[in-house]
């Protein structure tokens, strides 16, 4: 709390404080992680934050992960389907 930024406005000192403490743990967490893995862990808490925030929907986010892959499978085997009820 002493190294975040200091203001007489209380709502904007609570900000500074969970703005300071996110970018804190952040630094602390990936400070042990492997090269590769810190890109993963920015991107996931990221998006978590931006989740909570509202500025991501869930939906959303769970394309990003899963790649929307089932919605492209569903329409190849209506497609196959289709093509097989016609021969």
């Amino acid at each position: 709390m002493l190294k975040s930024e200091h203001t007489p406005n209380v709502t904007k000192r609570i900000t500074y404080i969970i703005n300071y403490l996110t970018f804190d743990v952040f630094r602390y967490s990936s400070r042990g992680f492997y090269e590769t893995d810190k890109f993963m862990f920015t991107l996931l808490m990221t998006l978590k934050i931006d989740i909570n925030r509202g500025t991501v929907k869930f939906n959303e986010f769970q394309t990003l992960i899963k790649g929307g892959g089932n919605e492209m499978k569903f329409e190849l085997e209506k497609r196959h389907l289709l093509q097989l009820w016609l021969e």
